[in-house]
C-alpha cells in the first residue's frame, strides 16, 4: 500500500479525523475537462459520473466497436480517480455478441487490469501521462482489492463485511459526506 493511501487511512478510518476527508469530497476536480479533451482522440464517447460530496469520480470511456461477420465486439474502459487521495484505477472491459447456440447468455463479457484492444491500450497511456504530470498514481487491481483489517464496515447487503482500498477513497461506505 502506497504511503498517501496508508496515511489517509489511518487518519480518516483509525483516528476518525473526517474532517479532511468530508472537505476534499465537496472539492471539484477541477481538470476533468482537459482530461477528456486530451483522451477524445482515443475514445467513441465519454460519460462522468460525479455525485455532490462523492470521494471519487468515475469516467466511463465507449472506447471502440469491431464487428466482422457475425462477430461483435464493444470496448469500455472506466477510469475511477479519488477526489481524497492522488490516486486513480483503470477497468477495461469488452462485451461480445455470443453467437452459439449453446450458449448461457447472449453476450460475452470480461473487465481488467489490462487493456483489451489497442485503442484500450493507447486510453490508458493518455490518461497515465496526463494524471501523472497531476501528482496522482495509478492503483492496480491488486491494491484496489486489498483488505484493511480492523475497520469495521457498515451493515450492508452490496458490498459485504471487509474494508477496502477502493472502498475507503473511492466511496464512501460510512456516509460521512451526506
Amino acid at each position: 500500500m502506497i504511503d498517501e493511501v496508508k496515511r489517509i487511512i489511518e487518519t480518516t478510518y483509525i483516528q476518525k479525523n473526517f474532517e479532511p476527508f468530508i472537505s476534499r469530497c465537496h472539492e471539484k476536480l477541477e481538470f476533468i475537462g482537459e482530461l477528456l479533451n486530451a483522451a477524445q482522440t482515443k475514445i467513441g464517447g465519454a460519460v462522468v459520473s460525479e455525485l455532490p460530496g462523492d470521494p471519487g469520480v468515475a469516467i466511463y470511456f465507449d472506447v471502440c466497436e469491431f464487428a466482422k461477420n457475425d462477430f461483435k465486439v464493444k470496448y469500455k474502459s472506466v477510469l475511477s480517480i479519488s477526489k481524497v487521495a492522488d490516486v486513480y484505477h483503470i477497468q477495461h472491459e469488452f462485451e461480445a455478441d455470443d453467437p452459439d447456440p449453446n450458449g448461457m447468455t447472449p453476450v460475452l463479457d470480461g473487465f481488467g487490469g489490462e487493456p483489451y484492444c489497442k485503442a484500450q491500450f493507447a486510453l490508458e497511456e493518455t490518461i497515465r501521462k496526463f494524471l501523472a504530470a497531476k501528482g496522482f498514481k495509478q492503483l492496480t487491481f491488486t491494491e484496489m482489492d486489498e483488505v484493511i483489517p480492523g475497520i469495521e464496515m457498515p451493515e450492508n447487503v452490496l458490498f459485504g463485511s471487509q474494508m477496502t482500498v477502493e472502498y475507503a477513497l473511492f466511496k464512501d461506505m460510512w456516509g460521512l459526506c451526506e
